[in-house]
């Protein structure tokens, strides 16, 4: 029995391999959908700010 506990912890079968996988891409691509979002949200900041200043 010594070394049971450990070994039943460290059991991944496909199901639960394959969602952790998914959970990862998941994650992944709300990043980068997120960091999108932020740069293009910026970028129209500043150009509202700026664009047009020097036309006078």
């Amino acid at each position: 029995m010594k070394g049971s506990l450990l070994s039943m912890m460290a059991y991944l079968d496909l199901g639960s391999g394959s969602y952790f996988f998914q959970i990862l891409l998941a994650g992944l691509l709300s990043g980068l959908f997120y960091a999108k979002q932020l740069w293009t949200g910026a970028r129209n900041f500043f150009r509202k700010r700026f664009v047009g200043r020097g036309k006078s």
